[in-house]
């Protein structure tokens, strides 16, 4: 189980730029944390086209996906399938809907209220499996 799996580190880091992730942000990344000592054993990219880079970055190093390392993406956008990439469906459009509704009320000098969790899934496929070891 999870409990089993010993202390949990998040490494978050990635580019800062004004246009969104691309593949070539999430080979960059992946290289520096698959670099790191210990090695993680799953990377959680925050789209599919960063996904699509770590995987890259995974092969380029010899490691095999899943077996050494995990990696999951977030979007679930079409061709996932074709690769064979875990991610994460977000449903970005109510998401902002709600955000500006939010924010036209927090405008409006009302308070915020604690929305309802939007529905999400995740859609495992071959580039998650057990953690190695």
């Amino acid at each position: 189980g999870w409990g089993d799996a010993g202390p949990l580190e998040v490494l978050v880091t990635g580019p800062a730029r004004a246009v969104g992730p691309i593949r070539s942000d999430g080979i960059e990344v992946a290289r520096v944390a698959l670099g790191r000592r210990p090695r993680p054993t799953a990377l959680l990219a925050l789209s599919d086209a960063l996904a699509v880079g770590a995987l890259e970055a995974a092969r380029w190093i010899g490691l095999r996906v899943p077996r050494d390392v995990s990696v999951v993406g977030m979007d679930d956008l079409p061709g996932g399938d074709a690769l064979r990439l875990t991610s994460v469906f977000v449903p970005y459009e109510p998401m902002g809907e709600l955000a500006g509704a939010t924010l036209a009320r927090l405008m409006g000098g009302e308070r915020a209220v604690e929305p309802a969790p939007l529905p999400t899934s995740l859609t495992v496929r071959g580039t998650s499996g057990p953690a190695p070891g």
